[in-house]
């Protein structure tokens, strides 16, 4: 969090004339049935509040921008994992033929748990390189090459290096409709060897090193029966490569979704589909239904000897309006409401649960 000090200074400082800064603030509220996503449901009210701030400057095709994000999570019934996250960085623009760019950024994130007892604070260091470059009239492509740094606080084992490389293209065959083809490959290399054990005979089943995941998805967005309602669908598919991804499992005594290593995307390989249909309803309302389904093939090996295998169902609705404060538009809230139904159906009971979400939000830009 430290680290992060002298660039909250620099974005409070006075703005030059040609210096734009931006703030904002939201809540959102909670109610859950089972906030670990564990298979013994506990239920809590979960408030997230957060406050952000960006400076940005403009010279001629370069551009600059500085930015903090500060949030804290408070849960009603299990305090003890309270924790915040504080977010921050910096990117460097340089514009491009039609609306293109490439861009340098440089950020930190870090999580600190208000329990002195929790064990998932970290910190993370990131730097990345990105472009937007357009190919021809109705299409352009894209990239990127990210790296990140992440250190646990309590868990010096899981310390580790990921790179990746991400390539988008996105095509307008028709005025109205966008076509996205996407891949990205990521690898991730720890600063020690991390054995994973052999339930079965208790001995090394593999020794991690370094694993990879390869992430292919194509997503297809149009308006369908009016310009009001419009539709984006997507499949998307993980194929792993590398060491078998090492599993957390035995921090905690049943999964915990409020542990930043839960779930973790290299640890499974997966075959994912979903949709979403959003419409303007009267008084600028817009409402929104998406549901994704989610097949599941994990690295791990469990007691017996069985691989896990899971299907993931996610249904949810959501409705948002938008409110100015302020003439001109200067000040806005964006207010919404959502529900959420997650149903996972595993072959090893320890890992399947049900999990219903309701909550409210609001956020306030200026």
């Amino acid at each position: 969090m430290k680290h992060l000090l002298p660039l909250l200074v620099l974005i409070l400082l006075p703005a030059p004339a040609d210096a734009g800064t931006h703030a904002g603030a939201s809540i959102t509220y909670s109610s859950e049935d089972n906030v670990f996503l564990s298979p013994t449901p506990e239920e809590d009210e979960v408030v997230s509040s957060s406050l952000w701030l960006d400076r940005s400057t403009k010279d001629g095709a370069l551009s600059t921008m500085m930015y903090y994000n500060g949030s804290l999570v408070s849960l009603s019934n299990h305090d003890e994992n309270n924790y915040q996250l504080h977010v921050g960085g910096a990117t460097l623009s340089h514009a491009l033929p039609r609306k293109g760019w490439v861009q340098c950024s440089l950020a930190g994130e870090f999580r600190i748990d208000e329990n002195s007892g929790a064990m998932y604070g970290y910190g993370e260091y990131r730097a990345a390189i990105d472009s937007k470059v357009w190919l021809d009239r109705e299409m352009y492509l894209l990239s990127g090459y990210g790296a990140r740094l992440t250190g646990y606080e309590d868990l010096g084992a899981w310390d580790n290096v990921e790179h990746e490389i991400y390539a988008k293209l996105q095509c307008m065959p028709v005025d109205t409709a966008t076509l996205t083809i996407a891949t990205a490959a990521g690898l991730r290399q720890y600063d020690s060897a991390i054995d994973t054990l052999d339930p079965a005979t208790s001995g090394t089943l593999a020794t991690t090193r370094e694993t990879g995941q390869w992430v292919n998805s194509l997503t297809l967005s149009t308006p369908v029966i009016d310009q009001k309602t419009g539709l984006r669908t997507f499949v998307l598919s993980r194929t792993n490569f590398g060491d078998r991804a090492a599993s957390i499992t035995g921090l905690d005594e049943e999964p915990n979704a409020l542990n930043p290593l839960f779930d973790d995307r290299y640890s499974y390989e997966s075959l994912e589909f979903g949709c979403m249909l959003s419409r303007m309803l009267p008084f600028s309302i817009t409402g929104r239904i998406g549901y994704e389904h989610a097949v599941k093939d994990y690295t791990e090996v469990v007691t017996g000897g069985v691989a896990r295998h899971e299907l993931l169902d996610n249904l949810w609705v959501k409705l948002e309006k938008s409110l100015p404060l302020q003439p001109g538009g200067k000040v806005h809230m964006n207010i919404y409401a959502q529900c959420q139904k997650l149903w996972n159906d595993s072959n090893i009971d320890d890992y399947g649960y049900s999990a219903l979400k309701t909550e409210l939000g609001a956020e306030v830009t200026f």
